[in-house]
């Protein structure tokens, strides 16, 4: 039996640990990125925030097709809402 063959599954499992956390909070009191505030967003203050509007929140743009659900292009107050809301 070769005895190196443990001693490299063990340094294979340490890399993998590492590089599975690497980058990540060392502490799990981090809170979610809060969400600016609708007016915020809605900088022509037409009520809605438009896509382009909506490029100020990265977060935002990614979910932009969950959270404009009736898919008018913009979101709404009450879209935004739920997002806000979690729902």
């Amino acid at each position: 039996m070769n005895t190196s063959y443990p001693f490299f599954l063990s340094l294979l499992l340490a890399s993998a640990t590492v590089m599975a956390t690497e980058g990540a909070p060392m502490d799990n009191t981090s809170q979610p990125a809060e969400l600016p505030s609708f007016q915020t967003l809605d900088a022509d203050g037409s009520g809605t925030i438009s896509k382009t509007e909506a490029e100020a929140d990265v977060l935002l743009i990614k979910q932009w097709d969950l959270v404009d659900v009736d898919r008018s292009g913009d979101i709404s107050k009450n879209e935004y809402a739920k997002l806000e809301s979690g729902g």
